[in-house]
Order: structure tokens, then C-alpha cells, then sequence
């Protein structure tokens, strides 16, 4: 199996920044591992949140939902996504690209 393989899988489907420690660059994979940590808490209290606002109202119509969920209410969650899914990107690629690089440099 080819080097960069392994850590580009980890980046990907278990933590981001699994890859980097797994390239041997532990200080950038635990710095984003954090920034992941920080932005999943960050969605999770989001969510709590708006969903303990509609439980506390004695109705759940479609209207008591928009009145209590506003636009920044969503707003505020799509940016956690986004943030979280650049995150997710950048880990991954740069599992890629190092591996990769750190392969080609055992060979030669």
C-alpha cells in the first residue's frame, strides 16, 4: 500500500488531523484536531439550543418553529458547517500531499 494511502483514510473517514500525526507532523494533526473538537461542540450546543427553544413552547406548529428559529439561528449553523467541512478538506489534502511527499523522499 502506497505511503500517503493510510494517513489520507484516517484525515478522512476517522478524525481530521489523524493523517498528520500519522505523517509524523503531530503538532499541526493535534492543532486540528482541536479546531474540529472546538467546531463539533460549537454545532452540538447550537443544536441543543434550538431544540430545547421549541421544546419549551406548549405548541409545535410550523409557525412557533420559525418564530423561534430564526434566519440567524441557521446562519449561525450553516458557518459552523461550512467551517467544519473546510476544516475537513484541508486535512484531508494535506494528509494527501505530505504522505505523498514523504513517500517520494524514502524512495530517492
Amino acid at each position: 500500500m502506497k505511503a500517503y494511502v493510510l494517513p489520507t483514510l484516517c484525515s478522512a473517514f476517522v478524525v481530521p488531523g489523524l493523517g498528520q500525526v500519522l505523517n509524523g507532523q503531530i503538532k499541526k494533526g493535534l492543532i486540528i484536531m482541536a479546531f474540529v473538537f472546538v467546531t463539533v461542540v460549537a454545532v452540538t450546543l447550537k443544536l441543543a439550543f434550538m431544540v430545547s427553544t421549541l421544546f419549551e413552547q406548549s405548541e409545535l406548529p410550523h409557525a412557533t418553529v420559525q418564530k423561534f428559529w430564526g434566519v440567524q439561528d441557521y446562519a449561525i449553523l450553516l458557518a459552523l458547517v461550512v467551517v467544519f467541512a473546510i476544516i475537513w478538506g484541508y486535512s484531508v489534502v494535506d494528509a494527501f500531499l505530505n504522505g505523498r511527499k514523504q513517500g517520494r523522499e524514502a524512495v530517492n
